[in-house]
């Protein structure tokens, strides 16, 4: 991707990094046409699942969706000067997240073969809870020296960090419901994340700023916990 974007930014400009970054998703081509040689596609497996699919499908489409709408709402109500300390947040945010991602894919498969590994999860929670107590502490020391320009993104760092803890619970009870099929369930839940963000987004960041914005994604995710929670408590009948 980085070699294509440049080589076509070199003859093209700046529409060329478009073109390459498109581009370095073509040699997956290869495997896709060894795979399809090699395995016979049983569409017979596929209509039973339609709803899943197109559930999953939706799901993706907002889970992108809502990685993008704050940042869109955020840069022309309140500028990009705040657009900037609270991008810093969530890039913050982003490595804070990292492990509770990678056990999200290591459990999600066992999750669908039944697998359940209850004491990993249990692990990765008080892992979470680590990272978000690390980053509120830290986040006053070490910002200064990292980034002295950004003095004022040492409250949003402190508040979306505590975010990373209802996230991991999230992505533990999204890897058991789509691990039973029921991806549904997961669409109401994102859907609830992202009305319940933008609407905080408008309330609290007209009140507060930048800090109310980063207040609005941790309200976010902790309205996605107690769904997904109650959820599965009613479903499986608090056995869980």
């Amino acid at each position: 991707m980085v070699g294509f974007a440049l080589f076509f930014y070199y003859y093209i400009g700046l529409e060329g990094v478009i073109l390459g970054i498109s581009l370095s998703f073509f040699p997956y081509i290869i495997r896709i046409y060894k795979s399809f040689k090699n395995n016979k596609i049983n569409f017979s497996l596929v209509r039973p699942r339609i709803g899943f699919i197109i559930n999953s499908y939706a799901l993706d489409l907002s889970r992108t969706f809502s990685g993008y709408t704050d940042k869109l709402i955020v840069a022309p109500l309140f500028g990009f000067a705040i657009l900037g300390n609270y991008q810093l947040g969530i890039q913050i945010l982003s490595i804070l997240g990292i492990l509770p991602g990678i056990v999200y894919q290591y459990i999600l498969p066992r999750d669908s073969s039944g697998e359940s590994n209850k004491k990993l999860k249990k692990i990765t929670l008080t892992i979470s809870i680590i990272l978000a107590i690390l980053g509120f502490i830290l986040a006053p020391i070490i910002l200064p020296v990292l980034f002295p320009k950004f003095i004022d993104a040492i409250e949003v760092i402190q508040i979306v960090s505590i975010s990373v803890i209802p996230s991991t619970i999230n992505l533990i009870y999204i890897s058991k419901f789509l691990g039973n099929e029921l991806s549904k369930i997961v669409l109401i839940g994102s859907g609830i994340f992202l009305a319940v963000q933008i609407v905080s987004i408008f309330v609290l960041g007209e009140s507060i700023g930048v800090n109310g914005i980063a207040m609005a994604l941790v309200l976010g995710a902790s309205s996605e916990t107690m769904f997904l929670v109650s959820v599965n408590k009613l479903i499986y009948k608090f056995n869980d």
